[in-house]
């Protein structure tokens, strides 16, 4: 395996193993429910519209993931919690599981004939009419459905008892960036609870957090920030494509949507449970190289869930040996498996962005996250347990430390300390130089 090609940012390769993580949980998902067909009372007519959707998007894969893009976080966000009820032999729960599902895969697969008004899902065989689903009267979890119609406009589907209004979709939170694939999303029960567990998890370092909640749209319009937030996200992906443009097109291709939320500690993150997704907690007044930064950070675990979800090459993820190559708490081997990447990729980066387009805030974000690549490939080497395409894999990252060394052999504190507020100050790691 070449794993220069592998991990490089290239477009085409992380399409494909995108399509490859997609097509494999859209199998998952067919087997599940066949499964639980056998031990549960399913309605039929659930069971065959999803089927049907599910059959679709994964015999049309260049049309569905690319052009309509029909499964997103959303769908992985399901996914995992109905794995979550399997694991628990909670089958009650996951047939009430199942009834949610034909929502999630319709966000973005609905059209309106404009010749009858029907609401329709239509395929190359025929035509399912969803105002059938509807009438079943069963449970209905989203309070919006996301339409797309003949004439590309884009709509929202809200009950209101037995009728369904339309809302133009700009009134819930969704813009895209312009000049890219990426869209700014504020709504989503998923994004919620993808929110909810970031809180959770992160109450167990920080004392002073403050609850995290997803912006809402009329906040942005309240406080006049959806132009702010556009411009500079914009302008970071401007930045990023005239450093990188293979990174810039790969971006575009992994990330498929921001939300943005308030609370602190919390910067940013992604999750696989929300796969495309990046969660930021920017201020609109930060500089175009924190915003490019945390683009290219999260892109970079998207491509690591991409490219080694399906075929883990760390065989202890769970232990918790290694110091954290930045943060000043103890994390499980994957969270460095990970953030070595990320450091890995900001440090390629970054190097472009001195040598191409200086300025001092990039050149300390530089020395920041060679810091961390350099600890977390000596943290790798000494405690990851690989197979051999791991092996290979670590072996091109100490090939690319050296020489990075070359250039930059000991990062410099008095650079490094001056990291904004976007990054924590590192601590305690003198041992990077020893």
């Amino acid at each position: 395996m070449d794993i220069e090609k592998l991990i490089r940012p290239d477009s085409d390769n992380s399409k494909g193993s995108r399509s490859k993580l997609i097509t494999a949980t859209i199998d998952s998902t067919i087997s599940l429910l066949d499964g639980l067909i056998q031990i549960k009372s399913v309605n039929n007519d659930i069971v065959d519209l999803t089927k049907k959707i599910l059959n679709y998007a994964q015999n049309n894969p260049s049309k569905y993931f690319s052009e309509h893009n029909i499964i997103d976080g959303a769908f992985f966000e399901w996914y995992y919690q109905a794995i979550n009820y399997l694991n628990k032999q909670d089958f009650d729960n996951l047939v009430k599981h199942y009834y949610k599902l034909p929502y999630v895969l319709s966000e973005i697969t609905l059209t309106m004939q404009s010749s009858s008004k029907r609401l329709v899902f239509a395929d190359e065989t025929g035509e399912i009419f969803l105002y059938n689903y509807f009438s079943l009267g069963h449970y209905q979890p989203f309070e919006r459905i996301e339409l797309h119609f003949e004439n590309e406009t884009i709509f929202y589907i809200k009950p209101k008892g037995n009728k369904y209004s339309l809302d133009d979709i700009r009134k819930y939170g969704v813009y895209q960036i312009p000049h890219s694939n990426i869209f700014i999303k504020q709504v989503g029960k998923g994004r919620e609870r993808i929110i909810s567990r970031y809180q959770c998890n992160l109450k167990a370092v920080a004392d002073d957090d403050v609850p995290f909640e997803m912006i809402s749209p009329e906040k942005l319009i309240e406080h006049k920030l959806t132009t702010p937030y556009i411009n500079k996200f914009e302008k970071a992906l401007e930045y990023i494509k005239k450093i990188d443009i293979d990174l810039y097109q790969e971006t575009n291709v992994l990330t498929r949507d921001i939300t943005l939320l308030r609370g602190f500690p919390f910067i940013g993150g992604s999750s696989l449970n929300h796969f495309g997704t990046s969660f930021f907690n920017l201020l609109p007044e930060w500089s175009i190289e924190c915003y490019a930064d945390h683009i290219v950070h999260e892109a970079a675990h998207q491509k690591i869930h991409s490219i080694f979800e399906l075929e883990p090459i760390l065989l202890n993820p769970n232990d918790t040996l290694a110091k954290s190559p930045i943060r000043p708490d103890k994390r499980p081997l994957e969270g460095i498996f990970h953030a070595t990447f990320v450091f890995y990729r900001l440090s390629h980066f970054f190097f472009k962005a001195v040598e191409n387009n200086y300025s001092k805030e990039a050149e300390i974000r530089l020395h920041r996250h060679l810091l961390g690549f350099y600890a977390g490939v000596d943290q790798l080497i000494e405690f990851g347990k690989f197979n051999p395409t791991g092996i290979a894999y670590v072996d091109y990252l100490q090939k690319e430390k050296s020489r990075f060394k070359k250039r930059i052999e000991f990062p410099e504190a008095t650079l490094y300390n001056q990291i904004p507020i976007d990054y924590e100050k590192p601590r305690n790691l003198t041992f990077v130089t020893e």
